[in-house]
């Protein structure tokens, strides 16, 4: 969300929507999820509308560490934007901000080696939870 909040005051957007059809397929894909877990038991509770039979409506369809890694990064295509002006104003007067900072190296792409942060999400992934350091003997997944 901070994320989107960033773009927000940078951007000139004046609004930002979950799109309608994203809320409806999110909710269809949490129902369906849910239709297997111990949530939907026969038993009363708040995240079920304090009913015994209601919807599970407040709880993630998944672990904490899917729920981390699934909003980690805005999905833009799941939102209606709406811009103040024109939508390349954040472009501001086609100069960089580094280029106004006279302490910045304006070549700092240039480098010796390749130290840009990997581009999939897979190897993203594999380097934030330091993947490969555990022999794999000592868990196991169900």
């Amino acid at each position: 969300m901070l994320k989107w909040c960033d773009r927000w005051q940078t951007e000139n957007i004046w609004s930002f929507t979950p799109k309608t059809v994203a809320v409806e397929d999110f909710t269809a894909y949490s129902d369906e999820f849910m239709k297997n877990t111990v949530w939907t038991e026969n038993c009363s509770s708040w995240y079920k509308g304090n009913s015994v039979t209601g919807r599970v409506s407040a709880l993630w369809p998944g672990s904490t560490l899917h729920y981390m890694e699934s909003l980690a990064v805005p999905r833009a295509d799941d939102w209606d934007v709406v811009y103040h002006g024109n939508r390349f104003a954040w472009m501001g007067n086609g100069f960089s901000q580094i280029e106004l900072d006279v302490t910045c190296d304006w070549a700092y792409y240039i480098k010796e080696h390749d130290d840009s942060p990997y581009l999939s999400k897979s190897k993203q992934r594999k380097i934030i939870t330091n993947s490969g350091s555990k022999s794999g003997n000592e868990f196991k997944v169900v």
